[in-house]
């Protein structure tokens, strides 16, 4: 059975936008659950990810899933601005 092998964190954010994805398993052919029938694929949006591989026996077998994630930002809290003219605040 392939296993999906990460490049390193899969949790997505502003330093970290992309990871890449590899099936451990050496085959014929490759199909991930995006659609790309390549060994590795580099994805950048967060999702769940598998791989069927086809063997020389033409075999398959299907990875257990890959959850990609992404971090979710708070923006910082807007500052106030208040003008003081002459002492008075308007």
């Amino acid at each position: 059975i392939p296993v999906v092998q990460a490049s390193g964190s899969t949790l997505l954010t502003y330093l970290n936008p992309s990871v890449t994805l590899t099936a451990s398993t050496t085959g014929l052919g490759y199909i991930w659950s995006n659609g790309v029938n390549t060994r590795s694929i580099t994805v950048n949006q967060p999702g769940t990810y598998y791989v069927s591989v086809v063997d020389s026996n033409g075999c398959s077998a299907i990875s257990k899933a890959m959850p990609v994630s992404n971090k979710s930002c708070t923006p910082p809290k807007q500052p106030s601005i208040r003008i003081i003219t002459d002492g008075h605040p308007w």
